[in-house]
């Protein structure tokens, strides 16, 4: 039976098959005995020389609910594509009766792993499809990589998940809120920074370079009628008003009723969802 310092010695030293084998073969005992010290490690910190996204690896490995596996996303950083891969893989050998009320939960939470995550128990099958919004807004800041040393165009980092192609995308673009994530995501990416004079502009990372191609470059296009609707929605989440750009907050009610009274309707983007 493998006690504590033993498991600790693998989680520091060992290779990504040698841990995930140790965290697949915790009995329901050690899960108990261990998890709580996981959980201190990631809420406190500790003297191990754990690789950050090992503690959130082990904690979700060993949680007994919603909330001790939720730390991850609270607490968790440094995370990566190997973490999404090795918890969902973790989960879906578990497969906890909790696990679709764990999906909500990582969905209401802000960050672009924790949707990661859940699309990933998705995509495995492991659960529905939620119906929760966070999961189609989600997307905006959850397929770029954001990586400024190998970065590459928006569009071959979604063809890694072909299946958000179509149905999913329309229904991100027609969620209400989408809207000013996008701009932001898309001012973002074309912008300078001077406290990052390295990172240039890249244009192809932006939704608004890759909306339109994507629905065309699959063999399974949308139908003629969704490409409309498409357009319709492209030109609503992309041609902000002057006073409603990036970095401004949104108008109050009381903003919104004047622009009514001036003649100027409010952008559409808050009706798009209904």
């Amino acid at each position: 039976m493998t006690d504590f310092e033993d498991a600790v010695r693998v989680l520091e030293t060992a290779n990504r098959a040698e841990v995930l084998a140790l965290l697949l073969g915790f009995s329901d005992q050690q899960r108990k005995t261990f998890g709580p010290k996981f959980r201190h490690w990631l809420t406190h910190g500790s003297d191990a020389h754990v690789p950050r996204e090992r503690e959130s690896l082990a904690v979700v490995a060993t949680a007994g609910g919603v909330r001790q596996a939720m730390l991850f996303a609270t607490h968790g950083w440094g995370l990566t594509e190997e973490f999404v891969e090795d918890a969902v893989h973790v989960l879906a050998r578990r497969s906890p009766a909790w696990l679709p009320d764990f999906v909500e939960a990582v969905l209401n939470e802000e960050g672009s792993w924790n949707w990661r995550v859940a699309r990933g128990l998705v995509r495995h099958d492991l659960v529905p499809t939620p119906d929760n919004p966070e999961y189609y807004r989600g997307t905006v800041r959850g397929v770029p990589d954001y990586n400024v040393k190998n970065r590459q165009p928006l569009i071959e980092q979604l063809a890694k998940d072909p299946g958000l192609i179509g149905d999913h995308l329309l229904k991100m673009l027609a969620t209400e809120g989408t809207g000013r994530l996008l701009a932001f995501h898309d001012h973002y990416m074309e912008s300078t920074y001077d406290h990052r004079p390295e990172v240039a502009p890249y244009p192809q990372g932006t939704w608004r370079a890759l909306v339109r191609p994507c629905f065309g470059s699959y063999s399974n296009p949308v139908s003629p009628t969704d490409k409309a609707l498409i357009r319709h929605l492209v030109r609503a989440c992309f041609n902000w008003p002057a006073d409603r750009r990036p970095g401004r907050a949104i108008r109050s009610a009381d903003e919104r009723g004047a622009a009514r009274t001036r003649g100027r309707e409010p952008t559409p983007l808050g009706r798009l969802g209904r």
